[in-house]
C-alpha cells in the first residue's frame, strides 16, 4: 500500500534533502544476489517527480516507509503545518504522464 502527498517543489526538495540526510544517502546497498546498488536519494529529484496540473509535486510513499522513525515525524509536521496534504491515489494517477502506472 502507498500514501500520496502533494506539496510545493520547494517543500518537496527540502523534505527530500532531510530524508537523504537521515538515511545517509547516497550509499551503496548490496541486494540479495550480492549486487551492489548505489542509492542516490530517498525520492526522485523535482525534475523527475510527478507534478500535478497545479505545479505541485505529488509524491508516492510506501505506507510501511511512512511509519519509519526517520519519516513519520517529517510527514506529521508537514501535514500539521499544511505544507503538504495527503491526496488520493486517483489524483496521483491523473498526474502521471500518459502510459505510466508505478504505484
Amino acid at each position: 500500500m502507498n500514501r500520496f502527498f502533494r506539496t510545493s517543489p520547494a517543500i518537496y526538495s527540502a523534505a527530500r534533502a532531510g530524508l537523504d540526510a537521515a538515511f545517509g544517502h547516497p550509499k551503496i546497498v548490496v541486494i540479495e544476489d550480492g549486487t551492489p546498488v548505489i542509492t542516490l536519494s530517498c525520492l526522485p529529484p523535482v525534475e523527475a517527480a510527478v507534478t500535478g496540473g497545479d505545479g505541485k509535486i505529488i509524491a508516492v510513499v510506501r505506507t510501511a516507509d511512512c511509519e519509519m522513525p526517520e519519516v513519520a515525524p517529517l510527514i506529521a509536521a508537514l501535514l500539521a503545518s499544511e505544507a503538504a496534504e495527503e491526496v488520493t491515489d486517483a489524483e496521483y494517477f491523473v498526474a502521471l504522464p500518459t502510459g505510466e502506472e508505478e504505484a
